[in-house]
């Protein structure tokens, strides 16, 4: 599920991100539903959904490297919840990849091959 989980949000970026590369209007997610936060643009929407579309079909596929791209998509994530200035919900919402991510690398590992 865990899997899936990434596969279907990186469809939804890829989506969202090619329509705005190709459109006027950037229709890509804002960072945070509440205040007026600007989307987070197409290069960073495209990037974010193939890094989210490895993970998943790492995941999918039970091969280890997917413990290291969910841990590369957790720091990536700081580092937008740092430089976009530390807004609550964006923080809570790491909180729980962070924890996720642990919980994958805890009991999952055992399950993965090379």
């Amino acid at each position: 599920m865990y899997g899936w989980f990434y596969v279907i949000l990186a469809a939804y970026l890829l989506l969202v991100g090619l329509v705005s590369a190709i459109g006027e209007s950037d229709v890509t997610p804002a960072p945070t539903p509440f205040g007026a936060a600007r989307g987070m643009g197409w290069p960073v929407a495209l990037f974010q959904g193939i890094l989210w579309l490895a993970t998943g079909l790492a995941i999918l596929r039970r091969k280890l490297i997917a413990v290291r791209l969910v841990w590369t998509v957790v720091i990536l994530g700081a580092l937008g919840v740092l430089f976009r200035g530390i807004i609550p919900a964006d923080l809570v919402i790491w909180l729980l990849t962070l924890g996720l991510a642990k919980w994958f690398a805890d009991t999952k590992r055992q399950f993965l091959t090379a």
